[in-house]
């Protein structure tokens, strides 16, 4: 397995129980994929360097993990089809 970093950023007017709540989703989808959660950092509301949805400021959190390089692609798929996700970066680390 190998291990990746997951940026998200999601819509800045999203209560804190919300985006905690979609980071459980991913989390679980993680699990799903028989991969394994090794952090989780909610960095709060952070200035942007572009404009995202005409807003300079979105919700960031960093989940890293690992996960079989196979399944990745899928995974990825799975998260772009969660709206309040306004950004997604999957890197290897």
């Amino acid at each position: 397995m190998n291990k990746y970093e997951l940026l998200l950023i999601f819509d800045p007017g999203l209560a804190d129980s919300i985006v905690n709540e979609k980071a459980e989703k991913i989390k679980k989808w993680i699990e799903k994929f028989e991969g394994a959660v090794t952090e989780v950092k909610d960095n709060g509301i952070e200035k942007l360097a572009y404009e995202i949805k005409k807003s300079r400021q979105g919700h960031r959190v960093e989940i890293k993990f690992e996960l079989d390089p196979c399944k990745i692609d899928t995974f990825k798929k799975e998260i772009k089809l969660e709206e309040s996700i306004w950004r997604i970066f999957v890197k290897r680390i």
